[in-house]
């Protein structure tokens, strides 16, 4: 089974060089980004826009703690399969994702404004890591890829400052090869521009 699908772009060809990067600021945060256009050249959104549903920024601060709750194991909600992930040049690059196999229900990994996933960490039934067994990982800044995010997941920090981009595609795939080759003719049609 594929996890991760490594378009190789340098995601700086895809990121307008104007937009103004939250990792200057050393706090971390989520966010949707109702306007993200400017986040992307010209080129991307030409044969993007239509495509897109969503776009979320994640901002890590160096030094940020990968034990933190915002990095826990997780499946996303809204019955996706897959995410495309946008992580620029870090110092580092060692951020890792990482998928698992759990006997933890997908209901209580799911993660979203819909969910109750923060009440299991402020209770006294945290999960331990002996119910998450690691059965794939891959590096993960610096690289433009398509991600599995219906399998229980997360992302483990490196000590440098990290963006990471994640779109979400307004077409629900139910199959991983057929997503990966939807994303792949997309870029096609960019590099043909």
């Amino acid at each position: 089974m594929e996890y991760i699908h490594n378009f190789k772009i340098n995601p700086l060809l895809i990121v307008n060089g104007d937009w103004n990067r939250p990792f200057d600021k050393e706090q971390y945060f989520t966010k949707y980004i109702s306007e993200w256009q400017p986040i992307f050249n010209d080129k991307f959104i030409k044969v993007f826009q239509d495509h897109i549903k969503v776009v979320m920024v994640f901002n890590k601060p160096t030094n940020w703690n990968e034990s933190s709750k915002g990095n826990s194991v997780h499946v996303d909600e809204g019955g996706i399969i897959c995410a495309m992930n946008v992580v620029l040049p870090t110092t580092d690059n060692l951020s890792l994702m990482q998928w698992f196999k759990t006997d933890i229900s997908q209901e209580e990994l799911l993660i979203g404004s819909n969910s109750n996933y923060a009440a299991r960490w402020n209770t006294n039934k945290r999960w331990t890591s002996d119910q998450f067994k690691l059965i794939h990982e891959d590096y993960v800044d610096n690289r433009v890829t398509l991600v599995r995010v219906d399998i229980p997941h997360k992302v483990v920090i490196s000590q440098s400052a990290r963006v990471c981009i994640s779109i979400r595609l307004k077409e629900k795939f139910n199959d991983w090869k057929i997503a990966t080759r939807y994303v792949n003719e997309l870029f096609q049609e960019f590099h043909h521009i």
